[in-house]
């Protein structure tokens, strides 16, 4: 090629020839061009030594550029021709960003950074600038960040150095860099780096992050709040995963605490799952994506939802703990309760079995009180978060479940307070016809023992409640034909009075 020439310029480059080069850094933008052109002769020609020229020729025009102006002209121009030429040519503009770093930002120029930062700003290469920082927050041990985040004057750009460490490095390093800055009280830093790690990186790197960082409950308790937080970009099965990974971890201090950070997890999941659904039910549309579908994803992970259950009950149980969820609602808005959770959860489980598991656990574990509520929000379809047909079908399942399994006290218990539950006492005839018959058909066909209902008819014997033991000797009374006819005496004596007993 004639010289002078891009191609004559580009054969130098690929021949070593070094001594030629400085006449050819006058003009940044056409050294770029004939950087990308030798680089590509020589990926084409697989050639290791006309690789190094290439290299090596890229270095010495970056040092000839003796104003940032020029070095955001060739990086400019760098990065538009690499794309174009389809060789895999990325690595040039990592090895600039590298060698500036290294070469010009020096003690003996201190400014350079801000100086070159502000020249790629000035042209419109906002973009460059970020992987210029991004690169400064790589090419540096992770002990010498604090310091060197100290020296930039605009605080958002130490937040892109801090970015790099937090999601370009690996998550012990991160770890690492916010026990530093926790040192030196630096929040806003750590802050940063404990956003980035929530919201951006993958759940294994998160879990391998809460582990580096296990003995500063207050940064694991920040992380655990950023990731399950409505603004988070998390989904679902995100958020069970991690929980699921904290409940098996054996890094923390004791199980007590692993226990701990799981059931935040999960509750701040539930509750925000829980008022999206409640959200989109109240706007016609309760269908979202499957990564969004925490009991779907509760059930995958954990077959017999154990976590969830365990969940449950250990929230009926607080009192004067910390409210791990307050953050969550706003002044204006009313706080979910558990109640209404555990009803949403029975409507979202995956298939018939998830939802009977959760039935029973409810008839069996929970107190009468909150069964009762848990049957008022199933038997309202917009509380339960879907259409009406699904939560009435199962409204009617945890009736039949607590007639047929719950304990006599319960029963008695339930019955007492069935003036706080309109739908139960509106049917509250079909209830007590369910309780008589252990849960009807479908349940064996088996009767609740006259022992039973004579507690239960005891357990109701104030005044207020005569009305509903009356009733339920009724029914008990009416129903005698399918039951042996050893029990017929006693039910015959279960009746408060002889007019009763005449029927």
């Amino acid at each position: 090629p004639a010289r002078g020439t891009r191609k004559w310029w580009a054969e130098q480059v690929l021949s070593g020839a070094a001594s030629n080069l400085p006449a050819l850094a006058e003009d940044p933008a056409e050294c770029a061009k004939v950087v990308v052109g030798a680089a590509s002769r020589s990926a084409d020609a697989q050639d290791g030594a006309q690789h190094q020229n290439v290299i090596q020729a890229q270095r010495i025009l970056l040092d000839q550029f003796a104003e940032p102006k020029s070095v955001t002209s060739y990086l400019t121009e760098l990065k538009r021709e690499v794309p174009d030429q389809g060789h895999g040519l990325w690595w040039l503009v990592d090895d600039a960003f590298h060698h500036i770093l290294h070469e010009q930002v020096s003690d003996d120029r201190p400014d350079y950074l801000a100086e070159l930062l502000q020249a790629l700003r000035s042209d419109g290469e906002g973009a460059l600038a970020v992987e210029v920082l991004h690169m400064f927050g790589m090419m540096h041990k992770v002990d010498q960040l604090p310091d060197l985040v100290r020296t930039f004057s605009t605080p958002l750009d130490r937040v892109l150095v801090l970015a790099a460490a937090a999601l370009n490095r690996k998550p012990q390093d991160a770890a690492q860099l916010v026990i530093l800055l926790d040192q030196e009280n630096d929040g806003e830093a750590i802050a940063s780096i404990v956003h980035d790690v929530a919201c951006q990186r993958t759940v294994p790197d998160v879990m391998t992050f809460l582990r580096g960082v296990r003995e500063l409950p207050d940064i694991v308790r920040s992380v655990l709040t950023m990731f399950t937080g409505e603004s988070s970009g998390r989904s679902d099965f995100d958020k069970v995963q991690l929980c699921s990974a904290l409940r098996a971890d054996v890094h923390f201090q004791s199980q007590e605490q692993e226990r701990e950070y799981a059931h935040q997890i999960l509750g701040r999941a539930l509750h925000v799952a829980y008022r999206r659904d409640f959200h989109s039910a109240a706007h016609g549309d309760v269908e979202r994506a499957q990564l969004h579908d925490i009991p779907a994803a509760l059930h995958h992970v954990d077959r017999d939802l154990g976590t969830l259950r365990t969940w449950i009950t250990t929230e009926l149980s607080r009192n004067d703990t910390p409210d791990l969820y307050a953050d969550l609602y706003i002044e204006d808005q009313r706080r979910t309760t558990v109640d209404e959770i555990a009803a949403w959860a029975v409507t979202r489980s995956p298939g018939r079995d998830a939802a009977d598991e959760l039935i029973q656990f409810a008839v069996k574990e929970l107190p009468a009180q909150h069964v009762g509520v848990i049957c008022e929000q199933l038997a309202n379809p917009g509380k339960a978060g879907r259409r009406g047909g699904a939560s009435d079908g199962q409204f009617h399942m945890l009736r039949r479940a607590f007639a047929a399994h719950a304990t006599t006290d319960k029963i008695g218990d339930l019955l007492r307070q069935l003036d706080e539950f309109s739908r139960l006492k509106h049917e509250s005839d079909a209830l007590l016809a369910e309780i008589v018959d252990n849960g009807g058909p479908g349940n064996g066909d088996a009767f609740r023992p006259v022992t039973s209902l004579r507690k239960i008819c005891e357990k109701l014997s104030g005044s207020r409640n005569r009305a509903l033991a009356s009733e339920l000797r009724r029914i008990a009374l009416e129903r005698l034909g399918g039951r042996p006819a050893r029990d017929v005496p006693d039910l015959v004596g279960l009746a408060g009075s002889a007019r009763e007993r005449m029927r």
